[in-house]
């Protein structure tokens, strides 16, 4: 009887990633409205900065700069405090380091009134921006989940070490930080300012309710962004917990193959070898786990035939 590739944690947590990846490869309405909410988010920073650009050039004239940088009183800046000068008094903090700068001030804001302009910098945040990218990046977001959601338990049910947890957060945050750059650019938001002890939040700026309303409509994108991206994660469940009931159930590499073949693409990373065994999968699993091929697979088959027609319409 021919040996047979035993499964072990690691491999487990692996398949459950290429899993998730899978997965987002697929297209639906729930990932097309995400894409779409993402993409205004990411255009609305652009009235945002334009507002600043013309705060900042009416503020402060080259020749007083000049003056101040000849005496070490001039600095760069890229973060700034706006308030609104209407009764309502909304405020909205906004940071925008260019490329390669420091990240600036923290965020002071705690008011229900206040709202932040800049580069989203918590894992829930990161998470609605770069979920797919990060799990095709090879990113533990499988095990970084449950851990966030099970009282400190990876998706096996098994504790993990705040350490282990923390180490997927900073992998999570390095590609946050450098994927932000391809959607977003700040670069020409770092402006010579007057030098000051205080901090942009001491300095804050008024502004009127009309220029105010950008950074405000940004922040409620997020927002938008947010419960989209949920919408999505929801409508994936029972496709994920499907193909999880199936790495689970299987105590070997070549059972989950029968039905799921594309794992074939892990084999190289797969484990140890043992013997043959019988796992238990429900039958509506593994038609939704062929199903889900079979979309991606016409997916990619229609991909080819629209570029073979591009190319002889060009020919």
């Amino acid at each position: 009887m021919a040996s047979k590739t035993l499964l072990n944690k690691d491999n487990r947590v692996l398949l459950m990633n290429f899993a998730k990846a899978q997965i987002a490869k697929t297209d639906s309405q729930e990932k097309q409205e995400y894409l779409e909410t993402r993409q205004e988010y990411f255009d609305s920073f652009e009235p945002c900065k334009q507002v600043i650009k013309d705060m900042v050039a009416k503020l402060y004239s080259k020749d007083d700069l000049k003056v101040l940088a000849k005496h070490g009183l001039q600095e760069q800046e890229s973060c700034f405090w706006l308030k609104e000068d209407a009764e309502a008094e909304r405020e909205a903090y906004v940071s925008m380091p260019p490329k390669g700068c420091s990240d600036g001030h923290s965020y002071y804001g705690s008011s229900s009134r206040s709202s932040k302009v800049a580069k989203p910098d918590t894992g829930e945040e990161r998470l609605a921006l770069f979920h797919d990218e990060m799990v095709a990046e090879g990113i533990n977001i499988t095990d970084y989940l449950a851990y966030e959601n099970s009282y400190g338990k990876n998706s096996q049910g098994k504790r993990m070490t705040y350490a282990e947890n923390d180490s997927i957060r900073s992998k999570m945050k390095d590609f946050a930080d450098k994927e932000w750059h391809n959607h977003v650019s700040f670069e020409g938001m770092s402006f010579a300012v007057p030098y000051s002890k205080n901090s942009c939040h001491q300095r804050a700026r008024l502004i009127s309710t009309a220029k105010i309303e950008p950074f405000l409509q940004n922040a409620r994108l997020l927002e938008g962004l947010q419960i989209s991206f949920n919408a999505l994660q929801k409508s994936r469940e029972k496709l994920f917990e499907a193909y999880k009931g199936l790495i689970m159930a299987s105590k070997y590499f070549e059972t989950i193959l029968e039905t799921w073949a594309e794992a074939s693409a892990m084999a190289s990373h797969v484990g140890r070898k043992g013997e043959t065994a019988l796992s238990i999968v429900s039958e509506d699993a593994i038609n939704l786990i062929k199903q889900d091929q079979l979309k991606r697979k016409m997916q990619d088959e229609t991909l080819v035939v629209v570029t073979k027609g591009n190319r002889h319409v060009g020919s």
